[in-house]
């Protein structure tokens, strides 16, 4: 419980500083979520401003309107009778008095039309100059049983719908009937009909809308709350808190793609602390969020009925459902690609389908079971709640729904639902990497009890069980503590190539107290093994055992000893070095009180000490491998397994981690892969050879040896410059004469070697001393010999395994393909074609679409599904949508027609209810009225007062209150009449009623006034939007831009990933015209965008008809928007560098502010159809042309919209478009897409032509750059004089002056990468570039590839300079990066295809071409297999052959042969050496025995300076003492060797320790010079030694001496150590 506590303590740590490194990533994460719910409160807010007007209208200002308009009038009788006529008379009379107009002017604004189709013409040609009308049915006088009747005419769309009488739901009401002229009309008139009939009281009405029942803060959200949020509610909701998701899934995916959470898991990683951590984590932030929103919707009274517990309590429950199913959904996902934004989507798709669950009627079981998926869950519970604060306007049955404790209960069930699913899936689902339990393993006993292998008798010995003659046997102390057991491994892949064995049935045994190397060629199942050791790879067969435990079914167990230092570096790059050793002191249970000094200790060991608290990103290679090597070692691991942990590492480096292992490597068992083989020979107590799977050997160094090995090895260094008329054969018959049974081994670059048997040594006296006498006359410049070393022997299996398998021998004197191969690798280019290069480009995309499937359907399908989505819901939405009231129904307005209203009464209060009542009785509806005194507020009575139990607001049309007190001798009835919204019709109704009450009174004799609407005159935006669906218009739009948004997005996301992983520079830099690659994308790109084109407009043409006619437009524009969009996407990805983050931010780049501006616009054109004015029309012209320039997206909107025939699309003074292609149309659209795509490819072009453009303005060469250093070696200031005399044409590769300067970055200094270098480098040769890590070597080849632009200095190749002619420059160019630049979705023969047609190789020679590099990099059984599955050596195989296809004049190879094995490693030199006699080769290499086998001349750099210039020999002369010799102690002399050594040789001293090694100098001084026969002759008779070599001073001693790491310093380092320890 303590190791838990530990660990979830450290991992939270972690957690907590990897968030904190992205400030803005927390800024969003804490905003974003409040955003959303900000935005669904701001809707409500919305729609809460846009509530209805409760102020009172004047409804008694017929005079006052009665402006420029006419009134008709008339009768169909033809004629109107005397009342009629005495009524319209007086109320001519009342206008002409108010405005002062004479019998003739008033005659002209009253005008009598007794044809009712005359009078509909006329309002129909001249509506907007009618008032009203008046229309008498017929000429019947007036009586107590026929009241005055008139109809009263104004625009249908100027009443309310005559064949409706309630409309609960509609946001219009009565309130039409005062605002525009119906009322006004029906006051004049009564007030005229009052004066007729000598009645003189005056008539002041107003008409006001019942008060707002909804006083409180929470009921004035219900329209909100039930038109949005009961629905909406829980998507809004959902979406914030599934931000948290968001970020928790895409952060274990990333763990889980780089390996990192495996490599915890292998190092002790406690699953359970892991998933806590992040889940803690992620709270952190998410629960004050969530109280915030709680508090926001519960605060705001949104939610109010239910209490706050409830409310906080379902949402912290919902967003632990949330975080458990982001875990679950990351077990499904591999890549972090689109891992969040797809889990993201299916979150809020099934919300959004919960809502149908929660307000559909079905079984509540029913619902509680879907109730298990939270997000359904949650709508249920937001429906409930929003349900129980609706109960006043609607009715729920609560017998089909879930309630909020209900969904409480299932929410708290689905915690404890995941978090099983989330142990068992993690348990059973199929990853990429680590190995998973079968689905049923719960149910297994071993499950539950594991036990030790031993226990069950499973171990077994393996001499018992494994019979090889190869295998050493163990010593009986050494066989008693073995701690791995392997047996019958096995690991089999199905490739392109068929079914590949990578591991066949391993046998082997390793012990405590000692280092194993498991050596073996590239493929050879070394790391494979590893990976099956530590679970991150699942074997097909068999088992191993660590400490006894499995690794089939107890690999928790097993992984408690386990300590991995992978062969990728495995770190977090925000990181510190303390951090990520703190962590991993952590995992492995050290205790708490002590992982601060572990960690600091550990730091200083593996030489980090001074970089503690330095990010890991910021390391150099080395010293990140030198993290992880501390990683794997620190706390309780003692089974420690390290993957090539020296891989680019300098020799200093190197000897720093020898001087680690060798101290650390008691009461631990190590596992070594490595490549150098010194370093096995070095370090390891035993060697296993693994070739093609199998166990090839195993046993001491001394044992293989013996075992393969045949006495000695004689290595000879050629004088480069006899190099091309070298005879191998004169040297092999020289040594023949004397020592007839030697063989040559190696004849590679300035290498020649030969194996001497044991039995010759009699003769190696006299061999010797004529050797050394005629070396200069066989072009030998010095040579070495030793004992057989594990170099030869590992070239021997290697040898022999190539044979068995009928492969590539590297031993060209043995090769009887090697001329044909040279002349196939050797093939030229013929010339840089476009045509080529772009053939090769686009199959590159073809076949990487073809095998990323996923991504593929995700970038193409996805976007597809939005076109035609938008265009079947265009289709499925075809009724026409009507914006106006067309209905012309007759309806008479009396109360009469609400009398089917159950508990229907009419509210009134007046001063006096007497006067009240004697006033109205005559009313053939008073026994509906209700007197209300005045000691009650009436507003508050239409509220909350009740008669027979129903409130007023639900039971009443209307309301009517006296303003003034109402009798009959008064001579103003003053009231206004309240009109329920419900009741569309109640304001001239409730006026009628009180109307006619009054004259019934004083005459008998009623008031009917019928509403008899005209048809509705259609404005200019009815007539544009007669007989479409303008909604599904502006959705199918939406949605339409969306999908192609999306397209634009997807197809950046390739760029973006090409230029990330550095494979367009490698493009480049291998000859690629950048406007091919450019062209390539695009075409590509084009390709798949003209199928969505052509499948769009298609099926639109289909549907539709007006798309049919515009097909021509439609597909233009399209095509022209495709044009437009990808290359700007492509742009924008330069701020992306991953493919999931280019395709999310740029789809909602081109999405938002194409939704933004299209929104403005429609506004705009609306508007400019309603006002029909030119001059708004030319502003909205400018708006558009700005907003078709600044996005393309909204420039085709204006094309859909247009063929749409969206209303506002037309020009103000016509009604239709005359010609889709004019200006003032499509045209000015088109031709500024046309632009985007000019403006667009143009930037790119410039942005990738920028290196040449600054080179024709600001050329480097003409910058000044710092005087040389004052102790430069004298060689190096030689170079500078004789360049002053070297023509620009005489020598192939030349650089002047050559500086960087990298500018400050925070609190770190300006660096100067490389200072003033000045080189040239002749035809023919192969310079080598030597140097610690970070010495400048790297930023060395990057300016000579035109990859970096120097500070200041000058660069020349092949007479070109590189600034201001780049193009020529690097015609003939080829490059092997540091780092490799593969396609991991090509195979090696896929990608070596593609550099053919990027080189100009002729393509009749491409296949040539490609299978000779494949064979001879020993590729074939690979080479249809993907690049990202290959292991680091092939991947550098690869990298190497694409360096050198084409025969370029200019190779830089940058570390080529890191991470390949021996046979491989001569392989290169053989072929570098062919390379290299008619071209320039810049070789920067770690391996000192590389560079002394390939370069005519080195330099050795420190902090960008170059100490020493010359050939190998010259270096070692004038920096070197003499000769080495290394020896290899028996382990009884371990003690006293050295000074047996040291009396045996006098005048040597020793040069470095290591255990059973030791390397000493031997002085040469001219005047008694040493001879290398003497020297090996004193050594053969010490029978001391194990093992010896005996060579001039070495390279290596050099290179230690110039960089300051000299064997005194190291040890003194160490002394430090041990004394701080």
């Amino acid at each position: 419980m303590g190791e838990f506590k530990s660990q979830l303590r450290t991992l939270l740590k972690k957690n907590l500083l990897l968030k904190g490194k992205s400030k803005c990533a927390i800024c969003c994460e804490i905003l974003f979520p409040i955003i959303v719910i900000l935005v669904i409160f701001a809707i409500l807010v919305l729609v809460m401003a846009f509530k209805a007007n409760y102020d009172p209208y004047n409804a008694s200002n017929f005079v006052n309107r009665f402006e420029n308009t006419v009134l008709l009038y008339g009768n169909a009788d033809g004629a109107l009778n005397v009342e009629q006529l005495g009524v319209m008379n007086i109320l001519k009379n009342e206008v002409a008095t108010a405005k002062n107009l004479n019998s003739t002017q008033i005659d002209q604004l009253f005008i009598e039309i007794n044809d009712q189709t005359a009078m509909e013409a006329f309002f129909q040609n001249k509506s907007d100059f009618v008032f009203s009308a008046v229309w008498f049915n017929n000429s019947a006088l007036s009586s107590g049983t026929n009241p005055f009747q008139y109809n009263i005419r104004v625009d249908s769309d100027d009443v309310m719908d005559t064949e409706e009488l309630i409309k609960e739901d509609d946001t219009s009401d009565s309130e039409v009937y005062v605002k525009k002229r119906f009322v006004a009309t029906q006051v004049a008139m009564d007030q005229a009909i009052f004066s007729y009939f000598g009645l003189n009281k005056t008539l002041n009405v107003k008409g006001q809308r019942y008060p707002d029942p909804w006083t409180e803060l929470w009921q004035k959200w219900i329209q909100g709350r039930d038109g949005i949020f009961k629905d909406a509610g829980s998507v809004f909701i959902t979406a914030a808190l599934m931000i948290f998701g968001f970020r928790l899934i895409t952060d274990l995916v990333i763990e889980k793609e780089t390996k990192i959470r495996e490599s915890m898991k292998m190092m002790g990683l406690n699953d359970l602390a892991y998933f806590i951590s992040w889940m803690i984590t992620s709270l952190v932030t998410a629960l004050p969020v969530n109280l915030i929103i709680s508090i926001i919707l519960k605060g705001s009274s949104v939610i109010h009925h239910t209490n706050w517990g409830v409310v906080i309590f379902t949402l912290i429950l919902y967003l632990l459902t949330l975080l458990l199913l982001a875990f679950i959904l990351s077990m499904f996902f591999d890549k972090s690609k689109f891992c969040g934004l797809l889990s993201f989507v299916i979150i809020i798709a099934i919300n959004i389908g919960g809502i149908f669950v929660a307000k559909y009627d079905f079984a509540p079981g029913a619902k509680l079971f879907l109730c298990l998926i939270s997000p359904i869950a949650i709508a249920c519970s937001i429906f409930a709640m929003s349900a129980r604060d609706l109960e006043e306007i609607n009715t729920y049955n609560w017998d089909m729904m879930v309630t909020e404790n209900q969904v409480i209960g299932m929410l708290v069930l689905d915690i404890f639902f995941y978090i099983f699913l989330v142990w068992y899936l993690d348990n059973v689902v199929t990853t990429e990497f680590g190995t998973k339990q079968k689905w049923y393993f719960l149910f297994t006993k071993k499950y539950w009890f594991p036990k030790k292998c031993n226990e069950n008798g499973d171990e077994q010995d393996i001499e018992s069980t494994y019979q090889n003659e190869d295998v050493e046997m163990t010593p009986v102390g050494v066989g008693q503590k073995v701690t791995i057991s392997i047996r019958n491994l096995r690991k089999e892949y199905n490739t392109g190539d068929g079914l590949r064995v990578a591991v066949n049935d391993l046998y082997l045994d390793m012990y405590e107290n000692q280092i194993h190397a498991l050596l073996g060629p590239n493929g050879s199942g070394k790391s494979t093994t590893i990976g099956m050791m530590t679970g991150l790879t699942p074997p097909t067969n068999g088992n191993a055992f660590v400490h006894g435990y499995g690794i089939l079914n107890q690999m928790s167990s097993v992984r408690k000893h386990l300590g991995v230092c992978p062969q990728t570096d495995i770190i977090w790059q925000q990181l510190t070095v303390l951090d990520h050793l703190k962590i991993y002191a952590s995992l492995k249970g050290v205790s708490p009180s002590e992982i601060q000094r572990e960690a600091e200790k550990m730091a200083v060991e593996v030489d980090l000490g001074e970089k503690i608290h330095s990010q890991a990103g910021s390391l150099s290679g080395g010293q990140k491998r030198k993290l992880c090597l501390g990683i794997a070692f620190i706390g309780r691991s003692d089974v420690i397994f390290l993957d090539e942990v020296s891989s680019g590492m300098d020799p200093l480096s190197r000897r720093v981690v020898w001087d680690f292992l060798l101290k650390y490597k008691k009461g631990r068992t190590i596992i070594l892969t490595t490549h150098y083989l010194e370093e096995a020979d070095y370090l390891g107590d035993r060697i296993a050879i693994i070739s093609h799977g199998k166990l090839r050997c195993d046993g001491s160094s001394l044992y293989l040896k013996n075992k393969f090995g045949c006495g000695y090895l004689l290595t000879c260094s050629k004088i480069l410059s006899s190099m091309n008329n070298f005879n191998a054969q004169q040297v092999t018959e020289f040594i023949h004469n004397y020592i007839p049974e030697a063989t040559i081994l190696s004849n590679a670059g300035t290498e020649l070697s030969y194996r001497l048997p044991t039995a010759s040594l009699p003769h190696f006296a006299q061999f010797f001393r004529e050797f050394d006498d005629r070396l200069q006359s066989f072009g030998l410049l010095t040579y070495g010999i030793s004992v057989t070393t594990l170099e030869e022997v590992f070239l021997s299996l290697g040898r022999e395994a190539a044979l068995e398998k009928g492969g590539f021998n590297i031993d060209q004197n043995e090769n009887q393909d090697l001329e044909q191969l040279r002349k196939s690798i050797a093939i030229s280019s013929t010339g840089v074609k476009a045509g080529q290069q772009f053939k090769g480009l686009l199959i590159k995309r073809i076949k990487t679409s073809i095998k990323d499937a996923k991504s593929f359907f995700l970038t193409l399908v996805i976007p597809l599904v939005f076109i035609i989505g938008s265009i079947i819901m265009y289709k499925a939405m075809d009724k026409p949508q009507i914006f106006y009231n067309n209905a012309t129904v007759p309806l008479t307005m009396n109360l009469g027609i609400y009398s089917g209203l159950e508990n229907n009464f009419v509210p009134m209060q007046s001063s006096n209810e007497l006067n009240w009542e004697n006033s109205l009785n005559s009313s053939p509806y008073f026994n509906k009225f209700r007197f209300i005194p005045q000691t009650e507020n009436f507003e508050d009575y239409l509220i909350e007062g009740k008669t027979n139990g129903s409130f007023a607001y639900k039971s009443s049309a209307g309301a009517i209150n006296f303003t003034l007190p109402i009798d009959v001798s008064s001579t103003t009835i003053d009231y206004t009449a309240f009109y329920n919204k419900d009741y569309i019709h109640s304001l001239p109704v409730h006026i009628n009623l009180v109307n006619d009450a009054v004259l019934r009174k004083h005459n008998n004799i009623g008031i009917q006034v019928t509403n008899m609407p005209f048809k509705h005159v259609l404005s200019n935006f009815d007539l544009a939007s007669e007989g479409m669906n303008i909604s599904s218009i502006v959705y199918f739009i939406i949605i339409m831009m969306a999908g192609y948004a999306l397209m634009a997005g997807s197809f950046a996301g390739n760029v973006a990933q090409e230029r990330t992983n550095r494979v367009k520079r490698l493009l480049y830099i291998s000859g690629c015209k950048k406007y091919v690659y450019w062209l390539s994308n695009l075409v590509w790109d084009y390709f798949f965008s003209f199928i969505l084109i052509l499948l769009t407009t298609c099926i639109l043409a289909g549907i539709r008809e007006n798309y049919k006619s515009q097909f021509g437009l439609m597909f233009l524009c399209l095509i022209l928007f495709c044009v437009s969009v990808v290359p700007l996407s492509y742009l924008l990805s330069y701020r992306f560098a991953s493919f999931g983050k280019a395709t999310g931010a740029i789809t909602a780049i081109h999405f938002a502010i194409g939704i933004i501006f299209v929104i403005i616009s429609l506004n705009l054109r609306i508007q400019v159809l309603i006002d029909q004015d030119v001059d708004f029309q030319k502003a909205a012209d400018a708006v558009d042309i700005v907003f078709c320039i600044l996005s393309p997206l909204f420039a085709y909107s204006r094309i859909l919209f247009l063929v749409s025939e969206f209303p506002g699309s037309v020009r103000v003074g016509t009604l239709k478009v005359d010609n889709y292609w004019s200006m003032d149309y499509g045209g000015s659209p088109m031709i500024i897409l046309a632009a985007h795509c000019i403006v667009w490819v143009s930037w790119i072009m410039i942005l990738d032509y920028t290196p040449e453009l600054i080179g024709k303005i600001r050329n480097p060469k003409n910058i000044e750059a710092p005087p040389p250093p004052d102790d430069e070696d004298s060689d190096v200031t030689a170079e500078r004089t004789r360049l002053l005399s070297v023509g620009p044409n005489d020598e192939p590769l030349q650089f002047r002056n050559l500086h960087k300067l990298f500018p400050a970055v925070g609190k770190a200094a300006p660096k100067a990468a490389v200072y003033n270098s000045t080189l040239s480098i002749p035809k023919g040769q192969t310079f080598g570039l030597l140097g610690l890590n970070g010495a400048g070597k790297t930023t060395t080849i990057a300016m000579l590839c035109g990859d970096i632009v120097p500070s200041s200095g000058e660069v020349t190749i092949n007479g070109h300079d590189l600034i201001t002619d780049r193009g020529q420059a690097l015609r003939s160019n080829g490059l092997c990066p540091q780092f490799d630049a593969l396609i991991t979705l090509l195979s090696a023969r896929e990608q070596l295809t593609l550099y053919c047609a990027i080189k100009g190789v002729p393509e009749d020679k491409v296949k040539e071409v490609v299978e000779a590099f494949i064979k001879m990099m020993d590729l074939g059984a690979i080479a249809n297999s993907n690049t990202g599955g290959y292991s680091g050596g092939n991947k550098r195989k690869t990298s190497l052959s694409i360096a050198m296809l084409g025969n370029p004049s200019i190779v830089s190879l940058d570390e080529p042969s890191t991470g390949c094995d021996a046979v491989v490693r001569k392989y290169i030199w053989n072929v570098v050496s062919e390379l290299a006699k008619d071209k320039v080769i810049i070789l920067t290499s770690h391996s000192m025995a590389e560079v002394e086998a390939l370069c005519y001349r080195m330099t050795i750099m420190r902090d960008g300076k170059m100490k020493c210039l010359g050939s190998i020999q010259h270096i070692k002369s004038k920096f070197g003492a003499g000769y080495t010799f290394d020896v290899k102690f028996k382990k009884e002399y371990l003690d006293s060797g050295i000074q047996t050594v040291l009396k045996a040789i006098p005048n040597s001293i020793v040069l470095d320790e290591h255990d059973v090694m030791a390397s000493f100098e031997i002085p040469n001084p001219p005047d008694n010079p040493v001879k290398i026969s003497t020297l090996f002759e004193s050594l053969s008779h010490l029978t001391i030694l194990d093992d010896y070599n005996v060579s001039q001073t070495s390279l290596e001693s050099v290179f230690l001496k110039l960089t300051g790491a000299s064997y005194e310093d190291r040890l003194n380092l160490n002394n430090q150590k041990h004394t701080s320890d």
